[in-house]
């Protein structure tokens, strides 16, 4: 590159944020991205989006409302052909000012989170950032610009946006094996557009990541997939969290109280039988406790049309007390 005074200097020092050239003219007019007058940036390119989404922290686990609220913080990978890029460090990320980011098609204003609550997905725009990378090398040098640069063309340059969110997610549990579950939850984010269009959400072995603590509520984290989808009119990326709920606390607080409260009122059989109404009071009395114990339980479960191998639990120790009463 050429300074203004006649010196030169190495063309990679081209728009690098350090004064290479005495009068400071290696870093004018450091343009990144081209934008032709003809660009819509509301007009999708013909393109690939490799996506990432990693989980940060997991808030909240709720089987009573059937959701999941957790922040996780997304990238996605694509190139645009329309655009021409100039001054990259070949391999390394630039971060594109928002003031260019915003005149460009970005995948973020156009992808919606599927099966999450309204009104429950927050964005922090702080965290969002748009970065070029030169995927192969610069186009042969040309020497009839007003400076000497180094460019490349919108399939030659990658360009990636990052940003972090906090949303709350359905999630159906199936809780028929309830405490001994297991349950996945789905995070769907999906991205229409016109059937003219070649878009889709690529995924590999990178695609997802969980950050977060192992245990999370009565819960464990098992294994994160996820996998996209593409038909002619939108394109689809699923993020599956697989967990099983650790039992221990509801061995304490469910069974052995059901299993002792059963064992005493068929102790109550070992009284006397001229002495009827200890007897007959105990074992109703025990059945009562277990009956409200069962209420607690189904509080704090969501009501559900199928019968739960904890309902089994119950019916068959309420069921044995009535025995033992009659």
């Amino acid at each position: 590159f050429t300074c203004d005074s006649g010196n030169c200097i190495d063309l990679i020092k081209r728009c690098n944020n350090v004064q290479d050239c005495s009068d400071y003219y290696d870093e004018k007019e450091c343009s990144l991205i081209r934008i032709p007058d003809a660009y819509n940036k509301l007009e999708p390119p013909n393109t690939t989006m490799y996506t990432r989404t990693d989980v940060l922290s997991i808030h909240q686990i709720d089987t009573t409302n059937m959701l999941i609220e957790l922040t996780f913080a997304g990238a996605t990978r694509w190139t645009d052909s329309r655009l021409s890029f100039a001054n990259l460090a070949n391999g390394t990320r630039i971060l594109v000012p928002h003031e260019v980011s915003s005149n460009i098609w970005n995948p973020l204003r156009h992808i919606i989170n599927e099966n999450s609550f309204i009104g429950m997905v927050y964005h922090n725009e702080q965290t969002r950032r748009i970065l070029a990378k030169a995927i192969t090398s610069p186009k042969p040098f040309k020497f009839d610009g007003k400076y000497e640069e180094m460019l490349w063309s919108g399939n030659e340059t990658e360009l990636e946006v990052r940003q972090r969110y906090r949303v709350q997610y359905e999630c159906l549990f199936d809780l028929r094996k309830f405490p001994f579950d297991y349950q996945e939850c789905h995070m769907k984010r999906h991205l229409k557009f016109d059937g003219n269009k070649v878009l889709r959400f690529i995924t590999d072995r990178y695609s997802n990541k969980y950050s977060g603590p192992k245990v999370v509520h009565e819960f464990e984290i098992i294994n994160t997939t996820s996998f996209s989808k593409w038909n002619k009119h939108s394109t689809s990326f699923i993020y599956t969290i697989s967990m099983k709920r650790n039992y221990t606390s509801q061995i304490i607080s469910i069974f052995f109280p059901t299993w002792l409260l059963s064992l005493l009122a068929y102790l109550t059989l070992f009284i006397n039988l001229s002495n009827f109404n200890n007897r007959f009071m105990g074992s109703v009395t025990f059945l009562l406790v277990l009956v409200s114990l069962l209420g607690s339980l189904s509080n704090s479960l969501p009501r559900t049309t199928y019968f739960k191998y904890i309902d089994c639990w119950f019916f068959w120790y309420v069921t044995n007390n009535v025995f033992i009463i009659a």
